[in-house]
């Protein structure tokens, strides 16, 4: 249990590297881009409703 205790321990204090900022990039677009596209897929069913 010790060893669990210092392994989180060690990565609260280590410093956020460009790696960690690149990760959370990508997965913050990741989330941005599939609420696009849901949306997109609205738009589209809705245009062929109208335009039938």
């Amino acid at each position: 249990m010790s060893s669990d205790k210092a392994v989180f321990k060690s990565l609260d204090e280590s410093k956020t590297a460009s790696t960690h900022l690149g990760i959370s990039l990508i997965s913050a677009m990741g989330t941005f881009l599939d609420g696009y596209d849901i949306s997109i897929i609205g738009v589209r069913n809705s245009h062929d409703d109208l335009y039938k």
